[in-house]
């Protein structure tokens, strides 16, 4: 019996350590939002609001803060879900985006009405956060005015919406306006698609459609560890439209690709390994010990188990290296809520003895302009942040994150505060070397200063960072 184990775990041994894993664990945070006061638009009625505790599957919800109903998309809705989809909608104004959702679709027109309820500072901040760690979104703006709704939420991924794409019903021809390789998967099925009209994206390598001059209608990319998709236009894969050119395809292949975007096929092997890897630790390795004092014959050679065993040991080697050399990811949010005095310092992210940072990524929504009349000012690279994040070790030397007003992003937060995000990279900080992510309130302002501080100084502010260590 006892061989008839070791066999087997050789075997899966020898097949799975063949394998080459590179894989992401995210670890994600829930953020909560406060009731939104602008006045609520005619959100009509959603065909299945999400529910955690419920709903399983690959979950994509659709955004009903704006106005927009499942009932206007019921086609890709259907399609959706015979392709394995869980479709359900929620309310970021409400729930920001619960946990359990995968993918997030967010559309700006609603039965032939422009949906121009803004995104508030503080979704557009939550929506970027929930992205920037591994969510899957979808934004379909539309053209002048009517994008008023989704344009700053469009621009926070990095593609300010540009001009009027003409003329009206504008077709996309595959090999002309895009290649059918590019992404794959999004135009598997699709030799043109049409648009009513759209606003278009300047030229970039995310760009995966352009229209006649050559300018984006659409965007399909990574963002940190999440992807995005981002059209100028809604009409197109509504129930109007949708019949259109190969539009019905598209509409299902978006969120096929976003589902294929940042997953791992190799993730459920990576499971089987780390489960196999415990079972050898726990169970068959106190065997060997035992049963290496007994399978020596009179003549002092080496039996087949024993050949067997070293086979095992060496496996073990592999699969320990495998499951050892992984990229790990550890994201933490935190709500400073006041907890941060004037000349404190707070280590929001400790990683000292589980290795050292080669990445961070921080999106902050923090107080600004604490010298002047502390409230936000439109557009980026203006407000200089009220608190910083510096990256380093706590005891040695530190470099700068979130210092200046180039890591902002132009977008006001929840209490006055301002967006920021930044990355850096270990070999970008001073000795190469991230232990620590920390936060600190400088007390660095003259005297004179301090009284007008003290009027609009609140240290209220959400705190995502992200890191990468191994």
């Amino acid at each position: 019996m006892t061989k008839t184990i070791l066999s087997t775990i050789m075997l899966a041994a020898l097949m799975l350590s063949a394998v080459t894993i590179l894989t992401t664990q995210n670890a994600f945070a829930e953020n909560s939002m406060g009731t939104d006061e602008e006045i609520v638009a005619d959100i009509g009625t959603a065909v299945t609001t999400l529910n955690c505790q419920v709903d399983t599957g690959n979950i994509v919800v659709l955004d009903t803060y704006n106005g927009a109903t499942e009932a206007q998309i019921s086609t890709v809705v259907s399609d959706l879900t015979a392709a394995g989809f869980t479709v359900r909608s929620i309310d970021t104004s409400v729930d920001g985006v619960p946990s359990c959702v995968d993918q997030l679709l967010i559309i700006s027109e609603r039965n032939g009405a422009c949906l121009t309820r803004p995104y508030s500072g503080t979704q557009i901040f939550i929506i970027n956060t929930w992205v920037t760690n591994g969510g899957l979104l979808s934004v379909e703006g539309e053209w002048d005015t009517c994008g008023s709704g989704t344009n700053a939420l469009i621009s926070s991924f990095g593609h300010t919406p540009g001009v009027s794409s003409q003329p009206l019903q504008l077709v996309s021809i595959s090999g002309n306006h895009y290649d059918p390789n590019v992404p794959a998967t999004m135009w598997n099925g699709v030799n043109s698609w049409r648009l009513l009209a759209s606003h278009t994206y300047d030229s970039d390598p995310a760009v995966v459609s352009v229209d006649d001059n050559r300018r984006g209608t659409m965007v399909a990319k990574e963002f940190e560890d999440g992807c995005v998709v981002l059209t100028g236009d809604s009409n197109w894969n509504n129930n109007e439209f949708i019949g259109l050119q190969n539009n019905r395809a598209l509409a299902s292949n978006v969120h096929k690709y976003l589902d294929e975007c940042t997953s791992d096929p190799l993730e459920g092997i990576l499971k089987e390994i780390k489960e196999i890897w415990m079972a050898i630790q726990n169970e068959i390795i106190p065997l060997l010990t035992n049963i290496n004092a007994t399978t020596t014959d009179t003549n002092n050679e080496v039996t087949n188990d024993q050949w067997g065993l070293r086979e095992i040991k060496r496996e073990v080697r592999i699969i320990e290296d495998v499951v050892t050399s992984q990229t790990d990811k550890v994201s933490v949010t935190v709500n400073l809520d006041d907890k941060l005095k004037t000349g404190q310092v707070m280590v929001l992210l400790d990683t000292t003895g589980t290795g050292t940072l080669s990445t961070v990524h921080v999106a902050a929504s923090l107080p600004c302009n604490i010298t002047g009349d502390g409230k936000p000012t439109a557009g980026p690279g203006n407000d200089a942040p009220g608190v910083y994040v510096v990256v380093g070790e706590a005891t040695g030397a530190l470099s700068n994150l979130i210092w200046d007003a180039s890591t902002d992003t132009g977008f006001e937060g929840s209490d006055n505060t301002c967006v920021y995000h930044a990355s850096v990279d270990a070999g970008d900080v001073t000795g190469g070397v991230i232990t620590d992510v920390i936060i600190i309130h400088p007390d660095n302002h003259p005297d004179a200063d301090k009284k007008d501080i003290k009027k609009h100084e609140k240290l209220k502010g959400l705190v995502t960072i992200t890191g990468t260590y191994n």
